[in-house]
């Protein structure tokens, strides 16, 4: 099983545990916290501790005088919670390495006291701070450690942070499946005692699990109950809220709701700016940003995006600087400042490639194959645009490969049904033919009415029968439909192709195939700007274009989003390269109409070199490889073109 399903079924029970979690029954574990508040020093500390974020000067001082008057007799729980305190108010202010210093005196609180659970609370803060600071390999080393001693001791409350914090490090690694392992324990730990607060965070990162795998209508799902579930508690951070409420203005321009996106984005610059953090404000502009870019104002984006730059250049944590700078490299791309625009997507790329930030280096990726292409520095663009396919494809095709999952299992639980029920019908007519003999029996001891009435009846018995079996026959078309026809575009499917392809070659009547990936030029922009519905004809358009284009010896299927596969049935080891060029003039020479719209669409082409139809099946893998590579060498060259792959895969 692909990790992309594994993910899917984690996430469905993630679900059901956090609807469990209020009548979960733990088994005893050991906490801190529950000793410090018996005292009534204790219970001042555990004031201090929450809040440390609404009221940080006070309370750092307050803690700075207690920390004072610590002796070597001072309980090391109290010493603990108060050096937790102080970090936390020092990394809220962005002063790094003075939280470092705390972090350490952390550590070696817990090896003079030996309290592993004091290591494991110190270890916790400092992969978090290598985090922040971009050191993701010592960031994963440190928290697997803190993991470790957490588990030793049973300090649940711990091991749920570090294990949240260890699902952030892999999700950013794109490491999806490990991070909503995570994230799943990380909630059965949590019990009825634990802040909501901490819950809320727990619901975000499940979110950008699944925006991170375009599962846009669940991540705002989430998204929502983690901004519902922060507002209701008191101890909700300005920091914790700018997250939610920028995260749900992104999610909000990915599903094209622009005014929900305002909204959220407003609520962002409110927060950031009561809290009179920078890091914060240079997430609200980053938002605002975003916003503009998406409305396609890149002239008033690109001020914002200045100031964010100005603000995140002295900031500890390089991701806001970095970040920024990749999204000052896409507005200029788009104002057509290619030099400046080619500089900071490198120095961008450069950075997240250092700091393993994998989603972002391959945005990095995107924008500069854009920009080579619009140089004419082939090699390069076709670089950077193969890293970019290949990183992305990968999550593309596993979520197709989810889809097919999902669909095979709907199609084997019909058919177990439909099974039932034609033998069902077979005991039915069993009976209704040992019924029958019956009366034949009896048949001179009935009267003719009787006979009309019982042969009537019989008669109606079977005319169920032949009905309900038309029906299963009807259903079987149906099923057969629905698992290898496109819902939108009413061709083949890709699940057809394949099990054409492996399994039943023998329908295939040409001696020779060439293997054609289609893929629309330019579709992510009449999404953008026409809406999914616009995009939706378009799509249906380009399939009947291609539909009169192929012979009856061809496959047309719809591979995923807007791509098409075509399996070109030839009858010699040459491919007819006016072929591939009718293909493409089929969908440029005129525009897509659509309800709203006319749209000028094309598409790129990538062909293999002619194959016998055995070695179709056997090296299918290598086929559908070498067709995407020349796919990506016509993307670079121009688009609207088709390129033949320049080697053979089968001599």
């Amino acid at each position: 099983m692909k990790w992309r399903c594994c993910i899917l079924m984690l996430l469905s029970g993630v679900s059901l545990l956090l609807v469990s979690m209020g009548s979960y029954a733990k088994s005893a574990s050991f906490d801190p916290l529950d000793t410090i508040k018996l005292t009534k020093q204790g219970q001042q500390l555990f004031a201090l501790f929450h809040q440390r974020e609404t009221e940080p000067v006070k309370t750092l001082n307050s803690v700075e005088k207690f920390l004072s008057t610590v002796t070597d007799s001072s309980p090391p729980a109290y010493q603990a919670l108060s050096l937790r305190i102080k970090h936390d108010i020092l990394v809220n202010e962005g002063k790094l390495d003075a939280a470092e210093k705390v972090a350490d005196e952390f550590v070696f609180l817990g090896a003079k006291s030996r309290k592993k659970w004091i290591v494991a609370e110190a270890l916790t803060l400092k992969a978090i701070l290598s985090a922040r600071r971009g050191h993701a390999e010592v960031a994963y080393n440190l928290i697997n450690q803190a993991v470790d001693l957490a588990e030793q001791t049973h300090y649940d409350r711990l091991l749920s942070r570090a294990l949240n914090a260890r699902g952030v490090l892999y999700s950013r690694r794109l490491k999806y499946e490990d991070a909503v392992k995570d994230y799943q324990r990380a909630i059965s730990l949590v019990d009825s005692n634990a802040s909501i607060g901490y819950l809320s965070k727990l619901y975000s990162n499940i979110s950008v699990v699944y925006s991170r795998v375009k599962e846009w209508g669940k991540a705002i799902e989430y998204n929502m109950q983690a901004i519902d579930v922060a507002l209701k508690s008191t101890h909700t951070s300005y920091e914790h809220l700018v997250v939610l409420y920028a995260n749900a203005s992104e999610l909000m321009l990915e599903v094209n709701d622009l005014a929900q996106a305002e909204l959220f984005n407003e609520k962002t610059t409110v927060v950031a700016e009561k809290s009179g953090n920078t890091k914060l404000i240079i997430h609200a502009l980053w938002t605002q940003a975003s916003l503009l870019m998406k409305q396609k104002q890149h002239l008033q984006a690109k001020p914002l995006v200045q100031r964010c730059l100005k603000l995140a250049k002295n900031m500890p944590d390089p991701m806001l600087y970095n970040q920024c700078l990749l999204g000052m490299g896409e507005i200029e791309f788009v104002l057509g400042e290619l030099a400046p625009a080619q500089q900071h997507g490198q120095a961008a790329l450069k950075a997240f490639e250092m700091i393993e930030n994998k989603a972002l280096a391959l945005r990095s990726h995107q924008l500069l194959a854009d920009i080579f292409q619009q140089t004419q520095e082939y090699p390069k663009a076709i670089h950077h645009l193969t890293e970019y396919y290949e990183g992305t494809q990968k999550v593309l095709f596993e979520n197709r490969e989810a889809q097919m999952f999902e669909l095979q299992e709907k199609f084997e639980n019909e058919i177990n049904v439909e099974k039932i029920a034609l033998l069902t019908a077979e005991n039915n007519l069993k009976e209704s033919t040992l019924e029958r003999n019956k009366l034949r029996e009896k048949f001179w001891l009935l009267l003719f009415v009787c006979i009309v009435m019982f042969s009537g009846w019989l008669f109606q018995r079977y005319r169920q029968h032949v009905q309900r079996i038309r029906r299963l026959s009807s259903s079987n078309k149906d099923l057969f439909n629905q698992s290898n026809i496109d819902a939108l575009t009413n061709i083949y499917n890709r699940r057809y192709v394949e099990d054409v392809v492996i399994q039943s070659s023998a329908s295939l009547s040409s001696p020779y195939f060439s293997v054609l990936m289609l893929d629309c030029d330019f579709f992510k922009r009449v999404n953008d700007t026409h809406g999914h519905d616009v995009g939706d004809e378009v799509l249906k358009a380009c399939a009947m274009r291609l539909s009169g284009q192929i012979r009856d010896t061809d496959v047309l299927a719809r591979w995923g989003g807007e791509e098409f596969i075509i399996l070109l049935g030839l009858d010699s080891p040459t491919l007819p390269t006016e072929v591939l060029a009718r293909m493409n003039q089929a969908i440029a020479n005129k525009a897509m109409e659509t309800t709203d719209v006319s749209i000028d669409m094309t598409v790129s082409i990538g062909a293999t070199l002619p194959v016998t139809k055995k070695h179709l099946t056997s090296h299918w893998h290598e086929l559908k490889i070498s067709a995407d590579k020349a796919l990506y060498q016509a993307k670079a060259k121009g688009r609207n073109r088709a390129e033949v792959a320049s080697t053979r895969v089968v001599s």
